[in-house]
């Protein structure tokens, strides 16, 4: 594992874990969730050993980001400059997701000078699937929980263009994404129904060793009704099943205490960074 420059001695944080381990994990398995973004046709990922970056000609935020960067002080200004230049050029927001091992280590003053606003500081979490508290926890009374099904696509688009803060001239880009993020492979991709009718999603996805928790994503009628809690404890379960043992999310400030609750442990802050006009998920979203 290479050394993280400026993170603290490596301690144990649960069975097997140290925290320079448990951060590599953290970024890796965000770098391969969010690339699938870049996978629809008319999209694009940028992946070199500096630079982990999706393009799209979707309006939406998280659709046009940059996710790593690991470079010189020296080139990290052409390579921010490519970025910014890209985004204006295709007229969409731009997103900035700083992770521990970002470099160089000005970079958040860098991209503030450029007029990019620090959103929020995510945190990085790493829990036991073997002991997590919350795979104990039973579904809302009337609720279903179901696998996507690859064949039909319409009941996930449906939360994700409210989750999102879409619209409905993004369904193309996001049926192609469905299509192709690996469903029942490495992508877990869960729903809560109630008479028929979406009311969460949540996403896990398996690589790098872990299963790693995104894009829980309520209706307004379920949200806070656990709907989207039953979708992930859903697929953590299924995560188990297959043989993994440890779950990561990058959680949002207002999900933070409920993800310490069942078992999981802060690793590290994940710092978002949002240019003008890039419009933010909502707190359904995570």
């Amino acid at each position: 594992m290479e050394c993280v420059t400026g993170v603290d001695e490596p301690k144990t944080l649960l069975r097997g874990w140290h925290r320079t381990a448990a951060i590599g994990a953290l970024e890796s398995n965000l770098w391969s969730m969010w690339s699938v973004l870049g996978a629809p046709p008319g999209a694009r990922l940028i992946d070199t050993d500096e630079l982990l970056a999706v393009e799209s000609q979707v309006g939406r935020a998280i659709c046009n980001a940059v996710v790593r960067i690991r470079s010189d002080a020296g080139r990290a200004d052409e390579l921010i400059d490519e970025r910014f230049d890209s985004s204006r050029r295709r007229r969409v927001p731009l997103v900035w997701m700083i992770g521990p091992t970002a470099r160089p280590v000005d970079l958040r003053a860098r991209l503030t000078r450029r007029g990019m606003d620090h959103v929020h500081s995510m945190s990085g979490m790493i829990g036991d699937i073997t002991d997590i508290r919350v795979l104990g926890i039973s579904s809302p009374a009337g609720i279903d929980i179901v696998a996507a099904d690859p064949a039909c696509p319409q009941r996930w688009l449906q939360l994700m263009i409210g989750g999102f803060g879409g619209s409905t001239d993004d369904e193309g880009y996001l049926r192609s994404l469905f299509s192709h993020a690996g469903l029942g492979r490495n992508t877990l991709l869960w729903s809560a129904v109630r008479h028929g009718r979406p009311m969460a999603n949540a996403v896990v996805r398996l690589a790098d060793g872990v299963a790693g928790v995104y894009a829980a994503t309520a209706s307004a009628e379920a949200w806070g009704d656990g709907s989207a809690r039953a979708c992930i404890v859903r697929a953590l379960q299924e995560a188990r099943r297959r043989g993994y043992t440890t779950a990561v999310v990058h959680a949002p400030p207002a999900a933070v205490a409920l993800y310490r609750q069942v078992g999981f442990t802060e690793v590290a802050p994940f710092d978002l960074f949002a240019g003008p006009g890039a419009s933010q998920p909502g707190p359904s979203f995570w």
